[in-house]
């Protein structure tokens, strides 16, 4: 009697008279390896920033609005979805929400007119200034948009990340090489966890990339292979965020969090981290 190995699993199935039971075993356990094995990425090393910024002209001190994203007026939303759900309104009382999109998008507007950004400090609410807002917020909420924010937070970090490096190489690197700030959809939440009201919008105004080290390791029922190594190229994004006014900052990509610095050494306060993100279809409105 002699013993085989599951290929790459280091179980081992003794053969025997009962064949048909050796195979269901096989099988469950090719099938518990396949949804059971994990992939563990561990930042290794960091090196300096290898490459100087990019930035547009959009400076998030001086195009960007001087008060924090946080609203109290009480409005109703209206959504139109296709039927034959139709048209939803969610009204929102007089608790604080934040109009983040609105506020990302209503500072591209002012930027591409050429206007100087409103000097308020503390956000309205009521107003041209707060209907502006409020209406381009609304304007986010596009069915791909929406689909991307309920969706998303269900996927596995490793495919949110290569959602995140697709869309730096597919788009936002090109933008702002071109000059163009882009408009970003973050996914901050994980699962069922505040996923309607967790994740985030803000607008890319900038990035720089540097070379790091990543270990990769696969790990079965506590039994992990040997780590491997390789070296990577991580975009940082600098944004504008309407929930840190008059500041830069930072989008560690491979380390999933925001930051006050470039180096990626000073996380924000509050929910710093950042699972993913892609762009959202904005269309330039006259302020």
């Amino acid at each position: 009697m002699s013993d085989r190995a599951l290929q790459g699993t280091g179980i081992a199935i003794n053969d025997g008279p009962w064949q048909t039971a050796r195979t269901a075993v096989l099988r469950r356990a090719q099938w518990l390896v396949a949804r059971a094995v994990a992939v563990a990425v561990l930042l290794a090393a960091v090196s300096p920033v290898a490459h100087a910024a990019v930035m547009t002209r959009f400076d998030p001190t001086v195009h960007g609005f001087h008060f924090i994203n946080q609203f109290t007026a009480q409005r109703a939303v209206t959504l139109r979805f296709p039927k034959p759900v139709g048209k939803r309104t969610i009204r929102i009382g007089h608790g604080p929400y934040g109009l983040c999109g609105g506020m990302s998008y209503s500072a591209l507007d002012y930027f591409l007119a050429g206007k100087p950004i409103p000097s308020d400090t503390t956000a309205p609410n009521s107003g041209p200034l707060y209907g502006y807002i409020y209406a381009r917020q609304l304007n986010t909420f596009t069915l791909g948009t929406l689909a991307k924010f309920a969706l998303y937070p269900f996927r596995r970090d490793e495919g949110l990340l290569s959602t995140s490096l697709g869309a730096f190489s597919g788009q936002i690197r090109h933008r702002i090489d071109g000059g163009n700030p882009v408009p970003l959809g973050l996914i901050k939440t994980k699962g069922f966890s505040h996923v309607l009201t967790g994740n985030h919008q803000v607008l890319a105004t900038g990035y720089s990339t540097r070379q790091i080290t990543i270990t990769t390791r696969k790990c079965f029922a506590g039994i992990c292979t040997k780590p491997k190594r390789r070296r990577v190229t991580e975009p940082v994004i600098a944004i504008y965020d309407p929930n840190f006014p008059n500041h830069v900052k930072w989008i560690q990509t491979y380390h999933h969090v925001e930051t006050n610095d470039e180096a990626g050494t000073s996380p924000v306060s509050g929910h710093s981290r950042v699972r993913g993100y892609f762009t959202t279809p904005y269309t330039f409105h006259r302020p």
